[in-house]
């Protein structure tokens, strides 16, 4: 009979036996909702200092201890938050992902993962399955893009959860292409800007454009202004005729982005981060795989795709291409003018 792995208290790896292995798999939801719930509260703030107990957390939070101390616990089982000693909690390499405000924090992404809108959808997943339609329309009365203009609250925890995972690839763009010879960088569908931020504050003589909604270029416009930046990059606002940025196929996606940055400028999104010289100026796209973490981790993204027609982690649904791989896949376009 085969056996699947787990991690104790202790570090220690000990095998489940299929019945303990299916039943740890059905509480997948009670784990999240813990995770969101401490990402919420803001547990890994206050353990910034050092351990703290529960009935201390639960004072600086409002929150019932024991209740408190169950969630803890039980994040505790899965190396989110250490028990040092009965009672006492401290901060652990992934508990640290939970901050806010440091370069490496999730925090953004793991409260957006928990807004009700992903679950209310999911248990309408079965209407999905039998017709292979995305019944997030459906179940909120309107598109993605307009239920977050619609609902200011979710719309702000998206657009920072995709700033947390654009810093999560800055550096890497940064380092892997060489912008010494490049005027100005045009990001569509950029978000608040934190790539593109990044990217202008590593090449003092770049200009940047940055395409969005209304609703998020707002936003940008903020960023760019605190990270002083706002001489250097404009911001657009993205027409409403135009909201089919996100979705559609490849070529409709590609033509899109040639009528935002203008005529002139080729689009590729093609294959790994890559640079074409062509007539009339120059095309980068950023897309490529970054972290190969199995074909469990890309059919689950294809599956909530299925269900929601949108990629939380791209902001747009995406054709399988090469996410059929296995690879958990990043989709940017950053087109470079004459």
């Amino acid at each position: 009979m085969s056996m699947a792995y787990a991690i104790e208290r202790d570090g220690t790896v000990s095998t489940v036996p299929p019945p303990m292995q299916l039943f740890l798999l059905s509480e997948g939801v009670t784990i999240q909702a813990a995770l969101t719930l401490a990402a919420n509260l803001g547990i890994a703030d206050l353990l910034a200092e050092g351990p703290k107990t529960s009935e201390a957390l639960a004072i600086e939070t409002s929150t019932h201890p024991p209740s408190l101390y169950r969630v803890l616990r039980l994040l505790s089982s899965f190396g989110v938050f250490s028990e040092i000693d009965p009672g006492l909690f401290a901060q652990t390499a992934t508990s640290e992902l939970l901050r806010t405000d440091t370069p490496a924090s999730m925090r953004s992404w793991v409260r957006m993962t928990g807004l009700p809108v992903w679950s209310e959808t999911f248990a309408e997943a079965l209407r999905s399955i039998k017709t292979g339609e995305p019944v997030l329309s459906q179940v909120v009365g309107s598109e993605f893009f307009e239920y977050l203009s619609a609902h200011p609250h979710d719309g702000a925890l998206f657009n920072a959860a995709m700033g947390d995972f654009g810093r999560g690839i800055a550096e890497a763009v940064i380092h892997a292409y060489d912008f010494s010879g490049v005027g100005t960088i045009v990001d569509v569908g950029g978000g608040h800007g934190t790539l593109l931020s990044a990217i202008l504050r590593s090449n003092a003589h770049l200009r940047g454009i940055l395409f969005d909604l209304p609703h998020v270029a707002d936003g940008a416009r903020a960023l760019m202004a605190s990270a002083g930046l706002a001489d250097r990059c404009e911001v657009r606002r993205q027409p409403d005729s135009e909201r089919g940025l996100r979705v559609g196929t490849e070529e409709q996606a590609r033509q899109r982005d040639a009528n935002l940055a203008g005529p002139d400028v080729p689009v590729t999104r093609r294959g790994r981060l890559q640079h074409r010289k062509q007539p009339g100026g120059e095309g980068v796209a950023v897309r490529g795989h970054l972290l190969d973490a199995g074909a469990a981790d890309a059919d689950g993204r294809k599956f909530r795709r299925d269900v929601h027609g949108v990629d939380q982690d791209q902001g747009r649904a995406d054709q399988d291409g090469d996410q059929s791989q296995g690879l958990n896949y990043l989709a940017r376009q950053v087109l470079v003018p004459p």
